[in-house]
């Protein structure tokens, strides 16, 4: 990989960054590769879009627990809660959270997605002009792991 990669190589190697995903990339993959920067890349693409994905679900499952808890905890407390002139506030206040719980979760889900995933997009977008220029770019974990593959693949 230490020599210059081809104007071709060059297109096809960003091509994967831009249509990046673990699905298109693993398309991508099928082709004919015969460059190893052009299959480093490619891998280092879909090693990267898939830690991605999976983080932006993880984190949106996450928000689906908290808030889910949120909602069990005020209908708790809305089951718990009397008359009693000291908890006469509690129904009101639980009701509050169990009505707005989805709809925060929904927003907070959304903004997460938008920052894990749309993070991503945009990182994979720098890269694939620097690796459009002829740049070697290689992430920390993600450039190891694709060599490894590459190794095994022989």
């Amino acid at each position: 990989m230490n020599s210059t990669p081809t104007p071709e190589e060059r297109s096809r190697a960003a091509m994967a960054w831009l249509i990046g995903g673990p699905l298109t990339s693993r398309l991508f993959l099928r082709g004919q590769i015969d460059s190893r920067f052009v299959a480093f890349q490619t891998r280092q693409a879909r090693l990267f879009y898939t830690t991605v994905l999976i983080t932006g679900l993880v984190a949106v499952l996450l928000t689906l627990l908290i808030f889910g808890g949120l909602m069990l905890i005020s209908a708790f407390l809305m089951l718990l809660s009397t008359d009693t002139p000291d908890t006469s506030y509690l129904p009101a206040i639980a009701f509050g959270l169990f009505l707005a719980s989805p709809l925060l979760y929904v927003i907070t889900a959304m903004i997460l997605a938008l920052l894990i995933i749309g993070g991503g997009r945009i990182i994979g977008f720098v890269v694939a002009l620097k690796v459009r220029q002829g740049h070697n770019v290689r992430l920390p974990f993600f450039a190891r792991r694709a060599e490894r593959s590459l190794e095994a693949d022989g």
